[in-house]
């Protein structure tokens, strides 16, 4: 065994005298990092070339060893390696969870004579990968590195298997990518499959069901018949290239397998939301066979034939389709991408001026009929849903002030119903339930269907204003043109409606003419307006910040004692409540404050004993089913998740801390709150936080995927109270800027 400042290792192949046969050889040995140090991934470097290895293979004798809180460390890796005849130099790298590469070792082997080479003739690149890679490259303005050879562990007898997804490049929006293929053991049942990434936490996967081929490959093995596993996987967001992505499978005497693992380059975020350069038929053409001669001097293969071809064309029509649309985005946001090697994310957006109506001819808004005479102002109230959530919520607060100081009339419209139907009731409103087929329309014709049957049932003689809140409502911008009314659309997404999950590219012409035809569109803030400027007429863009009632929450404060609401919660006295706060989904990165308190439990045991970490916004979704099975998976009796509540406010009088993990924010409400109780504070740096929240004076700020830094900021306010109230004082100050009575 050999030891670093940072971690302890051995490299148990070649033997000590280092001598090989020239060619393809594997070398296996184990890392594991010290406390504090994680590594995710190895490699070997021979001179320039790298060769990529999979760590990950579990050792019970280490986790022995070193008194692993588990039965096996995932700490053995193995490298396949290409050397000459003579002496040969051979680097060990290792990539921690920063995404940093250190060399950990270096050795010299000797060979002796030729012998068989390293072939990645197998497993070419789809059409679809050819596609990502070229469209990854024009938005980097660079050549986009493939990883290859995508497969670094293929099936091995007794497992059979084949991991299909993610591809070679593959999309990972808010850190997290598709995961499908196929697994067995020729002679036990497999009981569990997980994945990993980041060797940090092992993922559930779902198991069984047929995979197509399978069977007929393999005929009268009955384990062929239900092979199949999908699922997800996280990958943190500051690696810079690719990712390894492994399948572990549990058996029933126990025993755990690292039996699949592949190489993908993430397509983050925000790359997800750029759109590459307009090119011309020729242009494209030229690109897409530079790709080809590009891949064939690197010895990728490729699909190619009329499959490569039907692609080109296919890709082709939709990047003319999104021409327009890139011509006036790039101007103002441009391609959130690399910079020297490090991905910057959404904080970093320019706010770009308006630009006059000059610019581009646009339909004119239908001439709208007021009645100046009358006295209150009575308002169609569009919003998504009814659930405890930050946008509806802030709705609610926007009848009941309009109700209660202007004696306006508010009607709400919703397509479904949920437990804020009852507050708007309460805050003198009334609800309406509408046909949700409206929000499944995918075709423009299909949408003015829905749109002239709703329009039907509203007298629209007793309505002055029609207000839609957030992107998902565009269509009442276009209710409302049919009852020739001004209409008013809060945007609260911080991703522009080409890229807006649900939303059916189809429906991009419609969602535009709401953009550009409602009277007033409102943004918290510059960062989320960049995303819509191109949608603007020149003058219809407002930016308003958003907002909290200060004085509702300094009530609760004053009437519900922190040390009551800490027992209410049966908190110990030492024990530290840490709180994420919204609702669960893929967006709000609950997922990563997963994988932080995971990795918080193994640099600080200790500490992580004395804390509760809660999650509370939780429903009946995909997503929260995958994070309960990775719960199950860890067993951490102090680590929750929770439904959503109406007593949110409780949990904020009680914490310790919060956090909140999201990739896309505009202006979080339940930041706001958490400024509003005094709460210190651990953020995301993303699109409106920074214009709420200055890092390091009122809170922690850090990149979003990026756990060790999560991990980091959140040991550092709990292990300094005194620091993290000081924070959490001056956040306190700050939200009077942002308080409902302005």
């Amino acid at each position: 065994m050999h030891e670093t400042s940072r971690c302890f290792f051995n490299l148990e192949t070649p033997a000590p005298d280092g001598r090989m046969p020239a060619g393809c050889n594997r070398l296996r040995g184990w890392l594991v990092g010290k406390r504090g140090v994680h590594f995710i991934d190895v490699r070997a470097r021979i001179g320039t070339r790298v060769f990529p290895g999979v760590h990950g293979f579990p050792r019970a004798d280490l986790a022995a060893h070193f008194e692993a809180e588990r039965p096996w460390l995932l700490a053995e890796f193995t490298i396949d390696i290409e050397v000459s005849a003579g002496a040969t130099e051979v680097s060990l790298e290792a990539q921690d969870l920063t995404g940093h590469w250190e060399s950990f070792h270096s050795f010299v082997i000797t060979a002796d004579a030729a012998s068989s080479r390293i072939s990645n003739a197998a497993d070419p690149l789809t059409a679809v990968e050819y596609w990502r890679a070229m469209e990854l490259g024009l938005l980097l303005g660079r050549p986009a590195e493939v990883p290859w050879p995508r497969v670094t562990r293929s099936d091995h007898l007794p497992f059979r298997g084949y991991l299909a997804r993610p591809e070679a490049i593959a999309p990972a929006p808010y850190g997290r990518l598709e995961v499908v293929g196929w697994l067995y053991h020729e002679e036990q049942a497999i009981t569990r499959a997980f994945v990993s990434t980041d060797l940090v936490v092992l993922q559930s996967l779902d198991l069984g069901g047929a995979y197509p081929g399978v069977n007929a490959r393999h005929p009268g093995d009955t384990h062929a018949e239900n092979c199949r596993f999908e699922g997800v996987v996280d990958v943190a967001s500051c690696l810079d290239g690719a990712a390894s992505v492994r399948i572990y499978a549990e058996l029933a005497d126990g025993s755990l397998h690292l039996c699949l693992a592949t190489r993908c380059r993430p397509t983050l975020t925000e790359e997800l939301k750029s759109i590459p350069p307009c090119l011309s038929t020729w242009q494209y053409a030229r690109r897409w066979i530079a790709l080809g001669r590009d891949f064939r001097h690197n010895g990728i293969p490729f699909e190619q034939g009329s499959t490569l071809r039907k692609e080109f064309w296919n890709r082709l029509r939709h990047s003319q389709l999104l021409a327009p649309i890139e011509e006036q985005f790039a101007e103002n946001v441009g391609c959130v991408l690399a910079r020297n090697g490090a991905r910057k994310h959404a904080s970093t957006i320019k706010e770009y001026p308006n630009r006059t109506t000059t610019e581009r001819s646009e339909p004119e808004p239908v001439p709208v009929v007021t009645s100046p005479e009358r006295q209150s102002l009575r308002l169609l109230l569009i919003t998504h849903n009814l659930n405890f959530e930050g946008a509806p919520l802030l709705m609610v607060e926007y009848a009941a002030h309009l109700i209660r100081n202007h004696g306006a009339t508010v009607t709400v419209l919703a397509p479904g119903d949920g437990p804020l139907r009852a507050v708007f009731t309460e805050a003198g409103a009334t609800v309406r339930l509408i046909d949700p087929d409206i929000t499944r329309a995918t075709t423009p014709d299909a949408l003015n269907r829905h749109l002239a049957q709703l329009a039907g049932t509203i007298d629209w003689a007793a309505i002055d204003l029609v207000v839609a809140n957030t992107v998902t409502s565009f269509w009442g911008v276009l209710l409302a043109i049919r009852g020739r009314l001004p209409s008013l659309l809060y945007i609260h997404e911080s991703t522009p409606p080409h890229a807006f999950p649900g939303l059916p590219p189809t429906l991009l012409p419609s969602v535009t003419s709401a953009f550009r035809q409602a009277h007033a569109v409102s943004f918290n803030t510059p960062a989320t307006r960049a995303y819509y400027e191109h949608l603007s007429t020149g003058s219809n863009h407002h930016l308003n910040t958003g907002w909290i009632d200060v004085a509702a929450i300094d009530t609760h404060r004053s009437a519900h004692a922190r040390e009551e609401l800490r027992q209410q919660l049966r908190l110990a006295p030492s024990e530290l409540l840490v709180a994420n706060i919204g609702s669960v989904c893929e967006r709000k990165g609950q997922h990563d404050f997963i994988r932080a308190v995971e990795w918080l439990w193994r640099c600080d045991p200790e500490l992580a004993r004395r804390c509760r970490f809660v999650m509370v916004g939780g429903r009946e979704t995909r997503y929260n089913a995958s994070l309960r099975k990775t719960l199950a998976t860890l067993n951490r009796a102090n680590l929750q998740l929770s439904p959503e509540t109406s007593q949110a406010y409780d949990l904020f009088g009680a914490a310790d801390l919060f956090v909140c993990t999201s990739y896309e924010e505009s202006f979080p409400r339940v930041v706001l709150e958490a400024m509003a109780f005094s709460v210190p504070i651990v953020s995301t740096d993303v699109h409106g936080i920074p214009s709420m929240l200055r890092h390091p004076d009122e809170a922690v700020l850090i990149p979003p995927g990026n756990i060790d830094a999560l991990t980091r900021a959140m040991l550092h306010l709990l292990q300094a109270p005194v620091v993290a109230a000081a924070n959490a004082a001056r956040a306190r100050a700050r939200v009077a800027e942002f308080d409902a009575a302005h």
